[in-house]
Formats: C-alpha cells, structure tokens, sequence
C-alpha cells in the first residue's frame, strides 16, 4: 500500500512538519503502487490526524473523487526527489513539487505567501503554541531551480512568478502578510518598497549590547543600508511580560546603535488602523515614492489585505 500527498494536501502536511525526510529512492515504482483504497484511508487518517479530507492524493490510474478522496492522475515524469516519505506507506509531494501543484489553483500573492510558509522558520502547531521554530523546508532559491528543470509541469509558470516575489525565513504568518504588502507591485496591490530582508541578524556594539542584554539581535524586517527594522508586535507571537520586556530591550540597543525601529501591530495589518503612515515613512528613508500607476489600484490593495489569515489555503479554490 502506497499513499501520495499532492497539492493542498501534501502542503498542509508540510504546514506542521518538523523538518524535511531524505527523498524515496525510485519515483516511478511509488506511482504505480499509489491506491488508495478505503483501508488505505483509514491508515492515513489515523496516521495523520492533522489532514482534513477529502485527501488529495496522486494515483496510477483514474479514479472516480469521493468525499474522502479527490485523485490527481499524473502520468508526467517526476525527478529523483520530488516524493518525500512522511509516515509508513505516505509519501508527499516534496515542497518543491507541492508548490507546483498548488500553483495550478492558487493566485499569485496567495503563492507567493504560500511558497515563504515552506521557506518559514516556523511549524504550525494548532494545539499547541501556534507557531514551533524548525528549519526551512526548503528555500526560494530551490524552489526556482526546481520550477526552472521542471518547466512543462503543469502550474510551473505562476510558481516561478510568485517565487520571485516571495522571501526565505519568514517567521510567522504576519511577518509574510507584512512582507508581502510593502513589497509586492502594485499590480498585486502592494507598495513596491525595496524588499527587506527577514530575521535579519544585527551586530551591536559595546553600548547597544548593554542595553540589550546581548551581542546580536534579530530584527523581523530590515534593511540595513539605511538602519531600519520594523518589528511586528501581536499577542499571539509575544505571550509574556519578560517577553515584551526583552522586546523593548532590543530595540533601545539597536537604537543605540542608529536604527530606527518601528513597531507594526496586527491593527495595523488586520484591523482598522492604516499601515500607510508606516509605509511612506519608510519610503523616505529609502528615498522611494509609492506612486501606484494601475487601474483599480486601492481594489487591489483591498484585494491584498483580504488575504486568508495564518498560512492555511482556502479549501475552496481546490474543490
């Protein structure tokens, strides 16, 4: 019995995943044992609790979707790599190739924040914490080399799209909603600022590490040419008083230092309160306009800002 997550479902696996399994060993073989039976099912929801049906599952042959299960014949040659194994018997699109795969439904800025939740620091742990550090299942950088050997898949193209407008090392869901509106076109409904980079480490110097408590610090958006961090603060990512105590202390070092940091909360990303202001003040200070020239630019802006929370896709646009 052999099982194979694809699209939305290998990455909701992937959400959760604490790190990246060596690849199987023979692509082909795996596809043509892929059935999945109802004894099959019932083996991977028992195994991964975590993956809500109906499954998307890579099959040999062409099967009829159910309510647990929607089949995803694919007859194209795959590379060495691109199925993972996950459990016993559960292989899953490599984030690679999941990436791919979704791309075939997904719009563009929803990719491009798909594609930085593969590339994230961070595990979602719905019953937990929300968010658990892990390594980056994979990077942009791989997933446009995998997109660029694997042109003829289907969905290849607005991957590579959006890959280049995602990021590596995006820590949370707001951090890659934060990124995402500054930076994207305006196309898209963004503002068209220099990209930051993400956790960004900063070296402080004698004063700045005293009043710190540390040698370096890690800013969540920054860009160091001009010494400007932006910190995204919510009660979801800073739980305790010695938390926000150690918070503060950071940016009174780097302020020491000669940055400037300012601080974004989810009112401003989700709620009433504009990130604007923000966002033309770092424009000056990178010496940028944001003078959107397309059609409709405040519907697009509107239709950024509506993105689903978290990381999740929505169920929807894979039915």
């Amino acid at each position: 019995m052999v099982l194979i997550l694809y699209g939305s479902t290998a990455y909701e696996h992937w959400l959760q995943a604490a790190s990246r399994p060596l690849p199987a060993p023979c692509v082909t073989d795996l596809r043509r044992d892929s059935r999945p039976t109802a004894s099959a099912l019932d083996h991977l929801a028992r195994t991964l609790p975590h993956l809500a049906p109906p499954y998307h599952l890579m099959v040999a042959a062409n099967l009829h979707p159910s309510e647990r299960l929607i089949p995803h014949r694919c007859d194209r040659r795959l590379p060495r790599g691109a199925l993972l194994p996950v459990a016993p018997g559960i292989y899953a699109a490599s984030p690679e190739l999941c990436a791919v795969q979704i791309g075939r439904r997904c719009p563009e800025a929803q990719l491009a924040k798909a594609i930085m939740a593969l590339c994230g620091l961070s595990a979602v742990q719905p019953a937990e914490h929300g968010l658990e550090l892990r390594p980056p299942l994979t990077t942009c950088a791989s997933v446009r080399s995998f997109v660029t050997r694997n042109s003829a898949l289907p969905g290849s193209r607005t991957t590579r799209r959006a890959v280049d407008l995602a990021a590596d090392r995006a820590r949370s869901p707001a951090e890659a909603d934060l990124f995402l509106q500054l930076s994207l076109p305006h196309r898209l409904g963004g503002l068209a600022l220099s990209r930051p980079r993400l956790n960004h480490t900063v070296a402080l110097t004698g004063r700045a590490q005293r009043l710190a408590g540390q040698a370096t610090v890690c800013a969540d958006l920054a860009w160091p040419t001009v010494r400007l961090a932006v910190e995204y603060d919510s009660n979801l990512t800073h739980l305790t008083i010695a938390q926000h105590a150690r918070d503060i202390m950071r940016r009174e070092g780097m302020g020491a230092d000669g940055w400037t940091v300012a601080v974004v909360t989810s009112g401003h990303l989700y709620g009433r309160r504009s990130l604007d202001e923000l966002a033309y003040r770092i424009a000056r200070a990178l010496d940028e306009r944001i003078r959107p020239r397309v059609a409709d630019f405040p519907a697009r802006r509107r239709s950024l800002q509506a993105l689903p929370r978290g990381y999740g896709l929505p169920p929807e646009l894979f039915a």
